[in-house]
């Protein structure tokens, strides 16, 4: 629930990210994702995830370390991201990322983060932009990756409001993202090169005074073509994820 800001906050509030009490935090997501669009209809994929992160103390008074483990429902393995990130949300370090199930095997390579908040406070109406970039090796049965190509994101976040998010006092922070990647596959004895570009918005409910995003929701819309085949593809997802265990 939105709210009107307070004095404190009309002056300015500093945006970090803290290790949580307890060392832990558990997030529930839900995505819902509308493949192969056509005339406003799509093919519905539904996807429940459980992620578990677990926070060590860093290499740098302002870092910390995250092993972050993601499992869906009705799927084997995992998906689990190490990282060390500084309380502005900079990758620091990769240490590693890997996902290996029936689905698909993929390992992290490279990933990078200039920091997602800016050094001084912000207000309502602020601006800034930050960039991420990950590359990924894929390897499966039948799709083998030709290069490594990053996914490359440019992203402007905004400063909108305050909300209420069950007693916790929450910076909303809106952010749109245009993703850009070129991946060269070799599928079964064809080779093929896909053109893929995402653009994302999401919401961040960021309790400021503890350092801890409380929920995000995320829609996506993706173009994927391919000059190799007849592949011309554009889906929808929304994503909304929350801390599970609030009061």
């Amino acid at each position: 629930m939105h709210v009107q800001p307070s004095p404190e906050e009309q002056a300015g509030v500093t945006l970090r990210l803290s290790v949580p009490e307890g060392n832990i935090l558990r997030i529930r997501e839900e995505t819902k994702i509308y493949a192969q669009v056509r005339d406003g209809r799509g093919k519905l994929i539904d996807l429940k995830d459980q992620r578990v992160e677990t926070y060590r103390k860093g290499s740098r008074n302002d870092s910390y370390l995250l092993l972050a483990e993601s499992s869906f429902e009705g799927h084997s393995g995992k998906i689990i991201e190490e990282t060390e990130i500084s309380t502005r949300g900079e990758i620091l370090k990769l240490v590693q990322g890997k996902h290996d199930s029936r689905e698909g095997k993929f390992t992290i390579m490279n990933w990078t983060r200039t920091p997602l908040f800016p050094e001084h406070p912000v207000k309502t109406g602020d601006a800034w932009s930050y960039e991420e970039s990950m590359s990924l090796r894929l390897n499966s049965i039948f799709v083998k990756q030709i290069e490594e190509s990053p996914y490359k994101v440019q992203a402007k976040s905004t400063l909108t409001g305050f909300a209420e998010i069950k007693g916790r006092r929450c910076a909303v922070v809106e952010t749109t993202t245009d993703q850009i990647q070129t991946q060269r596959l070799k599928v079964l004895f064809k080779n093929l090169t896909l053109y893929i570009r995402s653009k994302v918005q999401e919401t961040c409910y960021l309790d400021y005074r503890t350092g801890t995003v409380v929920a995000k929701v995320m829609k996506t819309q993706t173009h994927t073509n391919s000059a190799d085949s007849k592949i011309n593809d554009y889906s929808i997802s929304q994503s909304i994820s929350q801390l599970t265990g609030l009061p």
